[in-house]
């Protein structure tokens, strides 16, 4: 039979996220019968059924035209070896141009800042505020207010680069968990009820119908509360149980209606929701699994998401073996939520060794609706952004990890850099019945000087892969061929290094009957 030359799919709007759910596909679907995968997407439902597309990958992010790998730049210098950093967040000073991030060393209980413009030195505040427990922060009329749980509430003050603790009037602070700003006021809570400040002044939670401070427990809560987020015209509180919604009422004298979200699940600590970002919705990984959570319902989102992370299986690359390796877990993964540039929903995941780590990153790429995913150990991510916004922009250099010796990674979305990305795509077969030989595969959009891998992982039963490097033909300009001569049931591609797939060709033969 005549060579046979086609171009490979690479606008999947999903893929697996454990390698085994990836089945056997056709490269072209009039050879095959109608078969119809599951969708876990119904953003683009018939535009991939039954093709071969990526099954797994590391350091890449979707593009609108294929997949791209990304690398990592430094840009905060690491601690010691003698620190485990594992949180970080911001505060932001009342003098315009005054921004500082605060990261704590959970081993010792320390707290440290780095100032601008550089932000690549932290240095410490001292053992004035030591603490392990929940951080919160809220920003009132011009003032970042940090509060410690069940300890107290501070204030950065950048003058001197120390926290100074602020009295909250009216409050047991030992019975408080976290404070939340709110349509200008500075709401706090604790596991069964709530209270809200004065609108002239953020700390007086003394109740009052004057300055219209008050609080009391929370109709429609099933259960403790663990956070309060605020929202677009109000915030939600997530109790362990269900989620209730509070959206602004204009009476100073009960300024919150609350309203309990029906199908709602229950939120087991503040990280695992998107609390941090300014979007209207709130994405949330509770008992019901993935949710977005708005002001006027709840939906159940990503299930794919929610099967993999719920699960006890965890894959990942190794690098020697260039090899994919599955581990079975004992409990559960640890997870984190994080939205960046209201564009990036980042999952954290990962084994955790006592505190919570984590080791890989499911990206969503909202605008696009595609997945993606990095590889990078780290203990906190967070969106990482310049002060002089409209001077720097900053929004595909913001994706920050945070490693254990304070050390903050940024994702650098750019492949003339370094990057080491891996994407496997496949199963190709041609015809169900007949194997397959593989000739060349071509790749575009890799730079000159860029190294980068083409490895067949061929399967003569058709799931039980091997490894066959492919041999380099030829390199011109940003084209790079690999010739293969390889026979099998089906082939996988795994390329590895830097590139910006936009376009990769397959050449070959279909050979004899099974």
């Amino acid at each position: 039979m005549a060579q046979v030359v086609i171009r490979t799919n690479l606008a999947a709007s999903s893929f697996p996220f454990l390698s085994e759910f990836s089945g056997r596909g056709i490269v072209v679907k009039q050879q095959d019968q109608n078969y119809v995968p599951a969708i876990g997407s119904s953003a683009d439902p018939d535009k991939d059924i039954g093709i071969p597309q990526l099954y797994y990958c590391e350091n890449v992010i979707p593009t609108s035209q294929g997949y791209q790998s990304v690398g990592y730049e430094q840009r905060t210098a690491p601690v010691s070896s003698s620190v485990v950093f594992d949180q970080v967040f911001s505060v932001i000073g009342p003098n315009s141009g005054e921004k500082a991030f605060i990261g704590r060393d959970a081993l010792f209980n320390g707290l440290y800042y780095m100032r601008d413009p550089n932000y690549d030195t932290w240095t410490s505040i001292g053992a004035s505020a030591n603490y392990s427990g929940t951080i919160t922060t809220a920003y009132v009329n011009g003032t970042t207010y940090v509060f410690f749980a069940k300890k107290g509430c501070y204030k950065y003050d950048f003058a001197g680069n120390t926290l100074t603790a602020v009295a909250l009037a009216g409050l047991t602070v030992a019975n408080m968990l976290g404070i939340v700003a709110v349509q200008g006021y500075m709401l706090a809570w604790s596991k069964s009820a709530i209270a809200w400040s004065s609108l002239i002044d953020p700390t007086d939670f003394v109740p009052s119908l004057i300055t219209g401070a008050g609080g009391g427990s929370v109709q429609g809560a099933r259960g403790d509360l663990v956070a309060c987020i605020s929202h677009t015209i109000g915030l939600v509180i997530y109790t362990n149980q269900n989620a209730v919604a509070a959206p602004t009422s204009g009476n100073t004298r009960y300024p919150f209606n609350f309203r309990e979200l029906v199908a709602s699940g229950g939120l087991a600590s503040i990280d695992k929701v998107t609390y941090d970002a300014n979007s209207g919705n709130h994405y949330a990984y509770t008992t019901s699994g993935m949710q977005l959570i708005s002001l006027q319902q709840t939906q159940t989102v990503f299930p794919e998401v929610t099967d993999f992370l719920a699960g006890s299986v965890f894959e990942s690359f190794d690098p020697t073996l260039e090899a994919l390796v599955t581990e079975h877990l004992t409990s559960t993964m640890s997870k984190k939520l994080t939205l960046i540039s209201d564009r990036y929903l980042c999952i954290s995941y990962g084994i955790s060794y006592g505190f919570p780590s984590y080791s890989h990153v499911i990206i969503y790429d909202l605008s696009l609706k595609r997945w993606g995913k990095l590889a990078h150990n780290h203990y906190d991510i967070f969106e990482f952004s310049l002060l002089a916004a409209e001077t720097v922009e900053t929004p595909r250099h913001s994706i920050a990890l945070l490693g254990f010796m304070g050390n903050i990674d940024i994702v650098n979305i750019d492949t003339r850099d370094s990057s080491d990305g891996l994407i496997i795509m496949g199963k190709y077969q041609y015809v169900r019945s007949r194997v397959l030989k593989l000739d060349t595969v071509e790749i575009e959009n890799v730079q000159p000087g860029d190294p980068i891998r083409c490895i067949d992982r061929y399967a003569l039963d058709g799931k039980t892969t091997a490894n066959a490097a492919g041999t380099l033909l030829s390199s011109s300009g940003q084209v790079r061929k690999f010739g293969f001569n390889k026979t099998a049931l089906n082939h996988s591609l795994l390329i590895r290094g830097a590139f910006n797939l936009v376009s990769m060709v397959m050449a070959f033969h279909v050979g004899g009957r099974r």
